[in-house]
C-alpha cells in the first residue's frame, strides 16, 4: 500500500487563473521541483491546464527564480486567452484551481472543474 503523507506546512497546491496569467502557490511549485522553467498546455476534454517542468527557455516559461511571497507568478496572457476561449473560462474575476501532481505524466495538473476561491484578488 502507498501512503502519500500530508504536510501541512505546504498546504494544498493551488493555482490562480486571472486575464495576466497563472500564480501557483509554494506547494504546487514544490509539487514540480521548483523547475527553472515549465512549460503550458491543456486538456480540452477533461479542462485541465498542464504544466510540466522543462529543461530550458526553447518554448517555456521562467518559472522558479520568480517565486515572492509564496506564490510564483507567470505571464502568459496569450495562453489564458487561448485557454479561456477554448474552455470557456470566464476572466472577469481571479479564481483559484485545486492542482495535483501526476507522477506517471510527468507534469501538474489544474483541474478547472475544481473551483477553490474567487474573487479580485483570489491569487
Amino acid at each position: 500500500m502507498e501512503i502519500v503523507w500530508y504536510q501541512p506546512s505546504r498546504g494544498a497546491c493551488i493555482v490562480s487563473v486571472t486575464r495576466q496569467g497563472l500564480s501557483f502557490n509554494k506547494a504546487a511549485a514544490e509539487a514540480m521541483g521548483m523547475p527553472e522553467y515549465i512549460k503550458l498546455g491543456y486538456v480540452p476534454e477533461q479542462r485541465y491546464i498542464v504544466a510540466k517542468p522543462a529543461d530550458g527557455p526553447d518554448e517555456a516559461f521562467r518559472f522558479a527564480p520568480r517565486l515572492r511571497a509564496g506564490w510564483v507568478k507567470v505571464n502568459n496572457r496569450d495562453f489564458v486567452r487561448e485557454v479561456s476561449a477554448n474552455l470557456k473560462i470566464d476572466l472577469d474575476r481571479a479564481r483559484r484551481y485545486l492542482a495535483r501532481w501526476d507522477a506517471g505524466e510527468g507534469v501538474l495538473v489544474v483541474d478547472l472543474n475544481e473551483l477553490a476561491g474567487e474573487g479580485r484578488n483570489a491569487r
